[in-house]
């Protein structure tokens, strides 16, 4: 089963010890904006300035951003993701 307990950028800023703010500075967005990434309301596209930028701020290739599925086990029973996330 897939732990969907991090976003993806929220794993990566843990392993680098960084947080959502700081992100938002390095990229000039808000930290609600990142947010609304984090907490999958919305999906970051591969093709999109916004992904690059993210990549170089995280240190991750624009090849890490891909569509996929995963079951994952919610409050209320199984449920599916759609989201990018990092390899």
């Amino acid at each position: 089963m897939k732990d969907c307990s991090l976003h993806p950028i929220d794993q990566r800023l843990k392993e680098m010890g960084r947080t959502r703010t700081w992100l938002a500075k390095q990229i000039g967005k808000t930290p609600q904006c990142i947010g609304l990434y984090c907490n999958y309301k919305k999906l970051i596209v591969p093709e999109s300035g916004f992904a690059n930028l993210i990549g170089r701020v995280l240190y991750v290739d624009i090849n890490y951003f891909v569509t996929d599925v995963f079951m994952c086990q919610g409050g209320k029973g199984l449920y599916y993701l759609y989201l990018y996330h990092f390899y």
